[in-house]
């Protein structure tokens, strides 16, 4: 808690006095009649009438062989007033004095020069109600008092019905006296995080001790909370537009609660401070009674602090974790959590006991982009045991249905100007189900930005740009060492057998392409040539043993490489079709756009395989030298395929309606409806390739509509294999399906609704006196009202996906096909009360999908969250309510269920 009573806040007035009675003497020349002190009008005690703008606003300053050597500034908006027989200064009317860092604004500031005694307090207005009560500012923080006295001489004060605030602590108290040592003692006490007028909680203490930049210590504790009693009161909005509604009156009952202390402590430091952090209590049918997420917190430096946590289990599980967090501004920030779980399930004594060790590591950093425009870094680093989050109770419903948990860290640099960049790269992922795991570490990358090739000397006479100056390059080289494991391998002690497992190598690409337009701009003509090589620095041979017959894998060092390469060119245009609808008011017209698209690609035969006959049978083998590389090229057959492909939208004109005047929109009844596929000239049978088709259109904003389909134009033999037949010869059918999945998406939330009640505007003109004060009114108070068009959204969704399956012994094909609804709500079903509800239902299972209920009320100082999972192996709850405030945010009431629990609230 800062100081409420400060030396420095006293001087001013002496200051003030003194320097104004130095003024009062050299002005002089006029005879002054000593006032009537007993009337109370301010006007009555001027003794020597001065005009407001002549003083207000002055600044005076101590001669420099003075006691305080420093400037004061005072202000009145009303009157200074002079009182040279009762020796006193008045200064009336939003009042201002400052002295150094502190400043004392009140209606009424009197000093008395007789005891030293300098007092401040608010006026009354026209309605009684008080005004311009002190405020005391002091390095930025501020105080506020009903009344303060303070006597110079003896370097004591008292104030009245004090508040004070201190970063997230508010201290209330009814008396405060400050002593010479700059201690505070106060009476009648409230403690709280809460900066409401009548908090919603405090710890009421009868007396207390007020270090400044210290400590609070007090007697006796007690918590009180504030409970809301709610009078309901519909009100319904008529011709004016106010929606219906209902207003709530909050008169609060203070109670006390059953926490009571012998005495109380409250940290009052500004600076970051270590301490204990006290754990949430429960009981688990499995591991028994626990104590979960307690420990200690160390703020190492005012950039990096940590806390060490601990869950203890009656029955012998733990987890011990290190979260550590840091922050340089302008630099860096990000955090390191640490994490060791041991879970011990039944009794040693028996067969069913079973003892887990897990690990877990995160990391996450990210590099402010301004402190190195050209230069970035940022980390996300997820590792650990594939059963951490199935065997941790403390894990959340994201991470224990996530299958897999990926990792990455990047450098990346750019050059200004340059159309260079660098990028130095490590990639991790883990398959929580097989504990399989993939490492790319590092990975670089270095690429070249497609420049434009300097042809221009060609023809220097050209007009404009010619094709071939739009004849652009780009290049990349990247470099991966791979390894792939899995987490149970992954040991310091393999080591060096993990270092000989590991794959790298380095790919080139490059390509160069152009774009032309012929036919009189009417078709777009794209060529492209693309090139790639890679480089291997070990290679793969197979040999057999000539006495076991047993076929060998040998990984030496060696240089490789392949190279590959295709060409293609694509020529494009758009054809737009309009149909008018004359006969039609509402509707005017209808526009097909139609973009085909037609090509070539070629490609050349390449093969990197290696063939023998090995074995006792002296089978055909094959192999790459490639298999120990981290990239290892594609063997290709020979093609020279057609591409060819079409897309379609259909938009339409129509009337809009919501237009005070005659105007057209234009809506979407088909956003795309695209079909392709390719013809391979160079093929000996099956030329043709599966048809794609994806078709898509969203209809009234909120209802999304997707479809995806293959198509196959060939028939099939008793196995149900593809054969150089067209379906259409065999069964007069266009096309076979082979699968089909799609998706209808609707989403609805209130947004438009609150955007056409914010466009209503209300013709005040037309409105009669009752209706115009009961608008204002509804205005002036409509914090008081539950507005029920609150906020709320919902996205309902249904998906599915259809295959069919060739079954030889039917001699015909079976579906299999899997759909699933899914929704996603959020309801702000009252002022900062939220409802949220995630989950769905599989059709083919009948089944729920992974399922979690949240509630969350903000109470202003407090706040409640409930969340609920009713199916699953998860299937557990957990109500917290605690106090916002960082500082107290270990006061918590805590109610957790988990999944291994057999009796929950259902």
């Amino acid at each position: 808690m800062a100081r409420i009573f400060g030396v420095s806040k006293l001087f001013l007035p002496f200051l003030l006095i003194s320097v104004l009675l130095q003024a009062n003497l050299l002005m002089g020349q006029e005879n002054v009649a000593a006032p009537d002190s007993s009337l109370v009008n301010p006007d009555s005690l001027l003794i020597n009438e001065i005009p407001a703008d002549s003083i207000s606003a002055d600044t005076l300053r101590v001669p420099s062989d003075g006691f305080f050597p420093a400037s004061i500034f005072y202000d009145a908006n009303d009157s200074i007033v002079f009182d040279l027989v009762s020796e006193k200064v008045l200064l009336y009317g939003q009042a201002i004095v400052k002295y150094e860092s502190i400043e004392l604004r009140a209606d009424y500031i009197e000093y008395d020069m007789k005891n030293g005694q300098a007092c401040a307090n608010g006026l009354p207005d026209s309605t009684g109600v008080l005004q311009g009560i002190p405020v005391l500012s002091d390095a930025g923080q501020e105080f506020s008092q009903q009344t303060m006295c303070y006597n110079f001489k003896t370097k004591r004060g008292t104030s009245h019905e004090v508040l004070t605030n201190d970063g997230e602590l508010y201290v209330h108290s009814d008396v405060a006296k400050r002593q010479s040592n700059e201690w505070v003692h106060m009476q009648g006490g409230k403690i709280t995080s809460c900066d409401a007028a009548e908090p919603h909680y405090h710890f009421y203490v009868s007396k207390a001790v007020v270090v400044p930049d210290d400590k609070i210590v007090s007697g006796p504790v007690n918590l009180r909370v504030r409970i809301p009693v709610a009078e309901i009161e519909i009100k319904a909005g008529r011709r004016i537009g106010t929606p219906f509604g209902i207003k709530f009156s909050l008169p609060a009952i203070e109670k006390k609660t059953p926490l009571f202390l012998p005495f109380g402590f409250f940290p009052n430091k500004i600076e970051s401070s270590h301490g204990i952090i006290l754990p949430g209590y429960g009981d688990h049918q499995t591991l028994g009674f626990f104590l979960q997420n307690g420990g200690y917190y160390f703020p190492i430096n005012e950039n990096i602090d940590t806390r060490v946590l601990f869950d203890v289990y009656s029955r012998g599980s733990w987890s011990a974790r290190n979260l550590t967090s840091y922050n340089k501004r302008y630099r860096y920030n990000g955090s390191l959590d640490v994490s060791r779980t041991v879970t011990k399930s039944g009794f040693e004594e028996l067969s069913n006991y079973s003892k887990q060790t897990n690990f877990f590591v995160r990391w996450s950093h990210s590099k402010d982009p301004k402190s190195r425009p050209n230069t970035r870094f940022s980390a996300d680093v997820n590792m650990g045991t594939s059963n951490n989050f199935r065997n941790n109770l403390n894990s959340s419903q994201q991470d224990y249905v996530n299958s897999t948990f990926n990792s990455s860290l990047m450098w990346s640099k750019s050059w200004t100007g340059r159309p260079y960049n660098l990028s130095i790269s490590g990639r991790h992922s883990q398959n929580v189900t097989t504990g399989n795991v993939d490492i790319t570490l590092p990975s670089a990358t270095f690429s070249v930005n497609r420049f434009n090739l300097p042809l221009g000397f060609i023809n220097r006479k050209a007009v404009g740009s010619p094709w071939y100056e739009k004849i652009g390059v780009s290049y990349s080289a990247r470099f991966d060492n791979t390894l792939n494991s899995t987490d149970k391998d992954l040991r310091w002690d393999r080591y060096q057998q993990l270092a000989g497992e590991m794959r790298n190598g380095i790919k080139h690409t490059a390509s160069v392409s152009t774009s032309l337009k012929v036919l009189r701009n009417y078709v777009s003509i794209t060529p492209n040539f693309s090139y790639s090589e890679v480089w291997a620095f070990r290679e793969v041979d197979r040999t057999v043993d000539p006495e076991t017959q047993v076929l060998g894998r040998d990984t030496t060092a060696a240089f490789n490489s392949a190279r590959s390469w295709n060409g293609s060119v694509n020529a494009t245009t758009k054809v737009f079709g309009l149909f008018r609808f004359k006969r039609l008011k509402n509707v005017d017209a209808m526009r097909h756009v139609m973009t085909p698209t037609i090509g070539l690609r070629y490609t050349p035969y390449r093969n990197f395989t290696r063939s023998g006959f090995f074995g006792e049978d002296n089978e055909l083998q094959t192999y790459s030298v490639f298999d120990a590389a981290a990239f290892r090229p594609s063997n290709t057959n020979e093609s020279g395929a057609i591409t060819f492909g079409v897309q379609n939208n259909l938009e339409m004109k129509v009337r809009d309606k919501s237009a005070d005047k005659l105007a057209w929109k234009k809506i979407k009844i088909l956003e795309g409806f695209n079909v392709s596929s390719s013809y391979n000239l160079l093929a000996d049978s099956l030329k043709l390739a599966n048809f794609n088709v994806r078709a898509f259109t969203t209809i009234y904003k909120n209802l999304k509509l997707t479809l995806n389909s293959v198509l196959s134009p060939y028939a099939r033999d008793l196995q149900g294999r593809a054969i150089d037949t067209y379906i259409w010869d065999a069964q007069r059918k266009l096309l076979r399906m082979q699968s089909m999945d799609g998706s209808i998406r609707m989403r609805f939330s209130s947004r438009e609704r609150q955007r056409q009640i914010q466009q209503q505007s209300i013709n005040q003109e037309s409105l009669t006196d009752t209706e115009q004060q009961e608008l204002n009114y509804i205005n002036s108070t409509s914090n008081d009202y539950l507005d029920l068009t609150q906020s709320w959204s919902m996205d309902v969704g249904y998906t599915f996906n259809l295959t069919k399956n060739w079954d030889p012994e039917l001699l015909k094909d079976t579906i299999a096909i899997r759909h699933a609804i899914s929704l996603n709500a959020s309801v702000n079903v009252f002022r900062n009360w939220y409802i949220t509800y995630t989950g769905g239902y599989d059709l083919l299972n009948k089944d729920f999908t992974p399922t979690t209920v949240s509630f969350y009320w903000d109470l202003h100082c407090w706040e409640m969250a409930f969340n609920w999972i009713p199916f699953g192996d998860r299937k557990s709850y957990n109500i917290q309510l605690n106090v916002k405030a960082s500082m107290l945010k270990d006061l918590k009431l805590q109610r957790r269920k988990n999944y291994g629990d057999q009796n929950l609230l259902y």
